[in-house]
C-alpha cells in the first residue's frame, strides 16, 4: 500500500461483518494513504461501529431501514461525496449499495471517473428463497457488471457462483476476509462446564433458532452459552423473540472489545447459520484461540476445516448440532482452537486483506 490515493467506501448498511472488515481497511488505508485521502459515507446510527476510525473520515446519512427514502438518500449523500471528494476509487460494500451506486458513478463519469470496486460481502442470488428470486438478483449482477471494474469475492465458493450465473471472470477477484492477530492467545481454564459462545444476529439466516433448538435438548448437560447480539429481523420461522431458557445468557450487542473479552473467556464459538458470505466472527474466534462449531454451508469450509480449526455440522439440524456440542470436550476445543489461531496467521489477518485489497485499487 505504497502508492497514494483518495478512497471512498459507500455501504448501505454495515452492521455486524461488513463493519469489521470495513474498519480494518479504513485504518489500513488511512496509514497508508494519509488521513486527508480516506473516507466512509455510512449511515448516521452505524458509525460507532467503526470505532476506532477517526470521525472526520466518516461522512453519514440518514437511514431508517431498507426502504426508498433511505435509498435516495444514501444516492444523494453518494453524489455530494463523490463531487465534493474526487476519489479515485470508489470501493462499494454490499448488494443495495452496489445497485444504487453503480449507475450514480456512470452518470457521473463526465465529471470524475473514478475505479469503480464492488463487493457484495455475499451473492444475493445465494440466500435461499424462490428460483425466480435468485435468477433475478443474478440478472441484476450481469446487468450492473459492465459498470463495474472490479468484483471483490470474499471466498472461493462465491467467485464459483458467479460464474455459473454468467458473470464475467475476468473481473471477480477472490479477497478473503481478515482481522487482526494478537500476540498469543489466552491460556484457557481446563476445569469447569463447557463454555459456548455464540455472537452475531439471532435471525432465521445465521440459524440462531437451530442453536437455541439444540440448547433445549442440552439441558441436562454441562455447556453454558452465551449469547452477544438482538434480532434484526423475526427470530426463526415462527417470528416472536427467542425464549430465555436455563443454560443460555443473552448479553445484547456489545462493542469489540467486550466481544474480544467473551471470545477470550469461551472454549467454543458456534455459527449455526444457513447462508454466509465469508463469515468474520470465526476469524475472530479463531485469532483468540477459540475452536469454532459451524454449519457446512456456502464457504464457510474455506476457513472452518472440519476435525483440524473447528467441526462443521450439517445447516438446519438442531438435533446434529445438539449431539456434536454434547460430545465435546474442553482438551478438543482447546487443541482445534490452538490449531484455528495458526491457520489465521498464515492466510486470514488484517494486513494480508489490506495488501491485496490495494493491490486491486491499482491493477
Amino acid at each position: 500500500m505504497n502508492h497514494p490515493l483518495r478512497v471512498l467506501h459507500v455501504a448501505e448498511t454495515i452492521r455486524g461483518g461488513i463493519a469489521t472488515v470495513l474498519r480494518q481497511l479504513l485504518l489500513g488505508q488511512i496509514e497508508a494513504y494519509g488521513a486527508a485521502n480516506v473516507w466512509a459515507l455510512v449511515p448516521a446510527d452505524h458509525a460507532t461501529d467503526l470505532h476506532p476510525v477517526p470521525p472526520a473520515n466518516i461522512t453519514t446519512f440518514s437511514r431508517s431501514g431498507r426502504n426508498p427514502l433511505s435509498l435516495l438518500r444514501l444516492a444523494v449523500a453518494t453524489v455530494v461525496a463523490v463531487i465534493k471528494q474526487r476519489p479515485q476509487v470508489v470501493h462499494i460494500h454490499s448488494t443495495f449499495a452496489g445497485v444504487v451506486v453503480r449507475p450514480l458513478l456512470w452518470a457521473l463519469r463526465p465529471l470524475v471517473r473514478p475505479k469503480v470496486v464492488y463487493c457484495p460481502h455475499g451473492w444475493a442470488f445465494l440466500i435461499e428463497g424462490s428460483q425466480r428470486k435468485q435468477r433475478l438478483y443474478a440478472l441484476i449482477e450481469r446487468l450492473l457488471l459492465p459498470l463495474t471494474d472490479v468484483v471483490i469475492c470474499v471466498s472461493a465458493y462465491e467467485r464459483q457462483a458467479a460464474q455459473r450465473m454468467g458473470l464475467n471472470p475476468a473481473k471477480l477477484q477472490v479477497v478473503y476476509n481478515g482481522v487482526p492477530l494478537p500476540n498469543t492467545p489466552p491460556v484457557r481454564s481446563t476445569s469447569g462446564p463447557l463454555k459456548a459462545l455464540y455472537v452475531g444476529r439471532l435471525d432465521t439466516a445465521k440459524g440462531f433458532d437451530v442453536l437455541h433448538a439444540a440448547m433445549q435438548q442440552l439441558a441436562d448437560e454441562p455447556i453454558h452459552l452465551d449469547v452477544v447480539g438482538e434480532a434484526v429481523q423475526a427470530f426463526g420461522h415462527g417470528g416472536g423473540r427467542p425464549a430465555a431458557l436455563p443454560n443460555l445468557t443473552y448479553h445484547g450487542w456489545q462493542n469489540t472489545a467486550a466481544v474480544a473479552g467473551f471470545m477470550q473467556a469461551a472454549d467454543v464459538l458456534i455459527m449455526p447459520s444457513r447462508w454466509e458470505g465469508f463469515a468474520m466472527v470465526p476469524l475472530e474466534a479463531m485469532s483468540h484461540g477459540l475452536a469454532v462449531v459451524a454449519s457446512d454451508v456456502t464457504s464457510v469450509s474455506e476457513a472452518v476445516q472440519h476435525n483440524v480449526t473447528g467441526l462443521l455440522v450439517p445447516p438446519a439440524n438442531p438435533r446434529a448440532l445438539a449431539a456434536t456440542l454434547g460430545s465435546l470436550t474442553k482438551a478438543q476445543c482447546h487443541a482445534l482452537g490452538a490449531a484455528g489461531y495458526k491457520v489465521l496467521a498464515q492466510r486470514f489477518t488484517a494486513s494480508a486483506m489490506q495488501t491485496a485489497t490495494a493491490k486491486l485499487y491499482t491493477a
